[in-house]
């Protein structure tokens, strides 16, 4: 599911938000739903929202030392590899993986 997510948000940034903020496009331009793509983005500032509230996030270092160990996590480190490589690979890039 994070895979999924994570390469729906890329898709989202890089082919709409990107379009949209630096190439002065407009939705009617680009072949994408506006609303399925507000919805999305929508949907991850509520899981954030709703993550804050779970963990009771004080202080905003709070939320980056959790998100820092997730990222340094096996787990999401092999996923968001995989998703990193295999969208530069489509997009004829060279992939770069962050190091936290």
């Amino acid at each position: 599911m994070f895979e999924r997510k994570l390469e729906k948000y890329d898709s989202l940034y890089t082919d709409v938000r990107n379009k949209l903020v630096h190439e002065g496009k407009d939705f009617y331009e680009l072949n994408v739903d506006p609303d399925d793509c507000c919805e999305e983005m929508f949907t991850y500032i509520k899981d954030i929202i709703e993550l804050i509230a779970d963990k009771v996030f004080n202080h905003r270092s709070e939320m980056e030392t959790y998100a820092v160990a997730l990222l340094r996590d096996a787990a999401f480190v092999a996923s968001y590899t995989a998703v990193i490589n295999r969208v530069s690979i489509a997009r004829g890039k060279n992939p770069n993986v962050p190091t936290w």
